[in-house]
């Protein structure tokens, strides 16, 4: 997944921004291709008025090419909203995407976790599955059903970013039918994540944990080979632990920052190596919506 950010308030009135922007997806688009891979746009606010602005769809164009499209739910996740007003911030955002792409394109969101009911806020609005959820989306919550110690303070100051849900369902999406990270069968959200975050962070998190995080950004954990070793590396070990028994789902965040010419040997590695998994049939790529209608299909079986 790649997120065009809330805060790119540029985007929607400098046309220099915006190109810029829109030209590093499509660079990650050419090199992903070259290797089978698919990636998923998400978009906030910003980019998704400046295409309209600039007559530049290009998530059109990212659907045209075989990948995915989604909406970025970058609410404020300090604030309490109403059960209205949260639905109206979820709702605000996805329009946008849907305008450009038409709704039954545009089924998930990324992010969107905060005080305010969250569940309430992605169904009300017609999204059908969440992705890129974080600790955030724990403050939500009652402290009896967060993780030891992941109380409000603790979870603004350092677990807001971390991976959720904190236990074993993190690589298994799963539907509910309320606020929260239980399951149910018959429920009509999608939780959806398994991020293993920006892979540039992985050789310096060593082994991934749920409870482990690399403190540092992409400027300062450039990607690297030893990078791509090591999700390979955890790649393997989850598959060969894999029983096939539900859909499981490994995803990478791919920031726009990474998407550059001085990144391509790198990337090239990267989507190489994930090739080399692909054909071993370890791996298959799918969009978010894509894992989506997979996931429901597992439901379908469980339904009947």
């Amino acid at each position: 997944m790649t997120h065009l950010e809330g805060d790119w308030t540029d985007a929607a009135t400098e046309k220099v921004f915006f190109d810029n922007q829109a030209a590093r997806v499509r660079y990650g688009l050419d090199i992903a291709e070259d290797y089978g891979a698919l990636l998923t746009i998400e978009s906030e606010i910003p980019m998704a008025q400046g295409m309209v602005a600039f007559d530049d769809n290009f998530f059109a164009e990212v659907l045209e090419r075989g990948h995915g499209v989604g909406t970025h739910c970058d609410i404020d996740p300090g604030i309490t909203y109403s059960d209205t007003a949260i639905v109206e911030e979820f709702a605000a955002r996805k329009k946008l995407i849907d305008d450009l792409v038409g709704e039954n394109q545009n089924l998930g969101c990324s992010g969107g976790g905060g005080y305010s009911d969250w569940y309430v806020g992605a169904t009300g609005a017609g999204f059908s599955y969440l992705n890129g959820i974080v600790g955030f989306h724990y403050l939500a919550l009652p402290e009896n059903e967060r993780p030891q110690g992941w109380n409000d303070q603790a979870i603004l100051r350092e677990w807001y970013h971390y991976p959720a849900p904190q236990n074993e369902t993190y690589f298994y999406p799963f539907l509910i039918s309320k606020l929260g990270f239980v399951e149910d069968i018959h429920g009509d959200l999608l939780v959806s994540d398994g991020s293993l975050g920006n892979p540039s962070t992985l050789a310096e998190m060593g082994t991934w944990s749920l409870d482990g995080s690399a403190d540092c950004g992409s400027a300062k954990c450039p990607l690297t080979e030893e990078d791509t070793e090591t999700l390979e590396l955890f790649i393997r070990d989850f598959s060969a632990d894999f029983d096939g028994s539900r859909p499981a789902k490994i995803t990478l965040y791919l920031p726009t920052s990474i998407f550059t010419s001085a990144n391509e040997n790198a990337l090239r590695f990267l989507f190489a190596r994930l090739e080399v998994l692909a054909r071993e049939g370890l791996v298959t790529w799918e969009t978010q919506r894509g894992v989506y209608d997979g996931v429901m299909e597992y439901y379908d079986t469980l339904q009947k």
